[in-house]
């Protein structure tokens, strides 16, 4: 069969996810095509690449742009099991069963339960497009599921409509087969506790007790299918659309992931199940023998957030499907929730857009966008004398974009009081004499007969006032959200104040791997820090990674050029430093040495946004480094810093 020709778009939507990658984990995969004859969407393999089709027949009625956010949204699930999944104890699991189709089964469980779950935590790793284009990506998935009644067996209809509930807290269609239903209603509410539970290894061992739990389902059918393993593969495509698995590590993970329509609607649904089961009869005693037996089977793994749920009991044959009914997509207007909203088709254009002008900038030279900086352009190198492309861009504000006034009045009163601080500051700085016991003699003070302190030392003004400071913010992806917005009003509350104390100040944002270059400086406020720069600032975002060995220097190199007395840098950053020019702890030891020469030039402060593990960047930074855990604290953390400094320099 022939392969269609790939567009060159889709090389540029590769490359944006190896990077977004890379700067999510810190570490590196290869994004690999799947032929189109495979028919699997994405997964990962045992190498930690990712494996992802261009086309597959689900997106067929997709635009250009929602084809391009979905692969977005798979690549990020894809992502999130190399973060969440634990495949080291699923392996190991997988050896303590024998028999070929319990391990598939127990396979497919495991599966089941895995990508809801990732998905629901996903929000504790990444926000803006990557979530977006997850949410779409899930949501087109369930718009195009089957009809529970178009499942061919009892066993494929319950996997069907647990699929449902997992991605939307919802079922499509009815049960044709009153086992696939009783087995539903006993599973789903300890399935919802799985999918919000913070520990895979009690996920995976659930998946081992509802394996043993539906074996009378699913035997049935093995035995009357020649091939039920193919069955079971056929299953997995057509409802999950190729498998996807990882190897996570998953210490991190918090108890209690971010909560949303679809985690509020099956937490409801489970809800309903339980309080349908107290009302109906007690189960069989050997029923209830049979799943107190399973229940020692999972272990104890399970956290305060992943409890057991109780022995299940069997409902009444021809009852009416009540909760089922409730939580029915045709019963409760799902259509309410369209799978493409216009902020949705407004993202997918503009990620579109920006890959199709990467596309074109990869092929050209990086240059220097504005040339009318009012600095030279430094000439520095990397590590090792290593050549960088570096593209500096003077970034300007919009002229009818008024959100400035917005940023002053949030932090008018911060602005004032770093502002008074500093001028207290400035006014000790003056000439003084003080006494001792040599020096200048003075007849006065020796007449005075007061104190044996007869002499006046002068000391001398220490111009303080004198000083170039330059802030130095890591705009990479891991900066996106409420990180970025409070480097915004760090930013907004220096240049300020430094503008009415005409104290020169520089603010540079920088990032790597974007644009066709290495390393990408968007320079906002310059020296000359007049308003139209200053409004420049509205434009601080977050993207792809960063390179902090070379930006330091970049900066060191500004500061240089500087007439000042005093210098000061202030770095900014959330992490370690992470780029495609690093290489495992190369950018570690390349930002420390940095960090070495820029003491040369001038005093230097990191300062580290939520990080839990900065061991790495106060080891760089030798000691003047901060730790801000409450990314609350940022504007009072530098403005502190910043007058400890001043005091110093007294």
């Amino acid at each position: 069969m022939r392969i269609p020709a790939i567009p060159t778009t889709w090389a540029s939507e590769k490359r944006l996810y190896e990077k977004q990658f890379f700067a999510v984990l810190r570490r590196r995969t290869k994004i690999i095509d799947i032929p189109p004859e495979e028919g699997e969407l994405g997964y990962t393999s045992s190498d930690g690449n990712i494996h992802e089709a261009y086309k597959h027949p689900i997106m067929d009625d997709l635009s250009k742009e929602l084809q391009i956010m979905f692969r977005y949204g798979v690549f990020t699930h894809e992502t999130l099991h190399q973060i969440f999944t634990s495949f080291s104890y699923l392996e190991q699991k997988l050896t303590t069963i024998s028999d070929l189709t319990e391990k598939q089964v127990f396979s497919l469980f495991a599966n089941l339960v895995e990508d809801p779950s990732i998905e629901y935590f996903a929000p504790d790793v990444f926000g803006g497009e990557m979530l977006q284009a997850l949410n779409f990506s899930i949501r087109h998935i369930y718009r195009m599921s089957p009809q529970i009644s178009e499942s061919p067996t009892a066993f494929s209809q319950f996997i069907n409509a647990l699929v449902q509930f997992g991605d939307m807290g919802l079922l499509k269609g009815e049960f044709t087969y009153p086992e696939a239903e009783l087995y539903f209603k006993k599973i789903a509410p300890e399935f919802n506790r799985m999918v919000t539970c913070s520990d895979p290894h009690a996920r995976i061992d659930a998946a081992y007790k509802w394996m043993v739990m539906t074996r009378p389902l699913w035997r049935k059918e093995a035995e009357e299918k020649e091939k039920f393993s193919d069955f079971l593969n056929e299953l997995l495509d057509e409802l999950m659309n190729g498998g996807m698995v990882g190897d996570g590590d998953a210490k991190n993970i918090p108890e209690n992931g971010v909560s949303d329509e679809r985690s509020e609607r099956r937490a409801a649904f489970s809800k309903a199940l339980e309080e349908e089961k107290k009302v109906e009869s007690p189960s069989e005693e050997n029923e209830s023998s049979s799943s107190s037996k399973v229940s020692s089977v999972a272990g104890d793994k399970s956290n305060k957030t992943c409890a057991q749920s109780a022995d299940s009991s069997k409902s009444p044959e021809g009852q009416e499907r009540g909760v089922l009914k409730r939580f029915t997509e045709t019963e409760t207007g799902a259509e309410g929730h369209p799978a493409v909203d216009k902020s949705i088709a407004k993202l997918a254009s503009e990620l579109k857009e920006k890959l199709e002008k990467e596309e074109a900038s990869d092929s050209k030279e990086p240059q220097n966008e504005d040339l009318d900086l009012p600095i030279e352009i430094p000439r520095v190198h990397g590590s090792e004398n290593t050549a960088v492309n570096c593209m500096n861009v003077r970034m300007k504000a919009d002229v009818k974009d008024n959100s400035y006034s917005a940023l002053l009045s949030d932090n008018a009163r911060s602005i004032k009081m770093l502002t008074s601080s500093i001028k207290s500051l400035l006014r000790l700085d003056y000439d003084t004499y003080s006494r001792t016991t040599s020096g200048k003699y003075s007849l006065k003070r020796d007449l005075d007969h007061t104190s044996v302190k007869v002499f006046d030392k002068r000391k001398e003004k220490k111009n303080i006032d004198d000083m170039a400071v330059m802030l130095l913010i890591d705009t990479s992806g891991s900066m996106h959200g409420e990180k970025i917005k409070l480097a915004k009003d760090t930013a907004v509350i220096l240049a300020e104040s430094f503008a009415s104390l005409k104290i020169p100040c520089y603010i540079m944002g920088f990032t790597a791997d974007t644009a066709g270059c290495d390393v990408l400086h968007n320079h906002y406020v310059t020296w000359t820090n007049n308003k139209a720069e200053r409004k420049s600032l509205v434009k601080l975002n977050a993207n792809a990674n960063n390179d902090d060995g070379y930006s330091i220097r970049f900066a060191t190199q500004i500061l240089k050029k500087k007439k000042a007395e005093h210098k000061l840098l202030f770095v900014i950053s959330d992490g370690a430093p992470a780029c495609m020019r690093y290489h495992a702890t190369d950018g570690v030891k390349d930002t420390s040495l940095a960090i070495i020469e820029a003491k040369k030039v001038s005093d230097i402060l990191g300062i580290g946004i939520g990080i839990h593990h900065c061991k790495e960047l106060k080891k760089m930074y030798q000691g003047r480094f901060i730790d801000v855990q409450d990314i609350n604290e940022l504007t009072s953390a530098v403005c502190r810093q910043l007058k400890n400094i001043l005091r110093k320099w007294l």
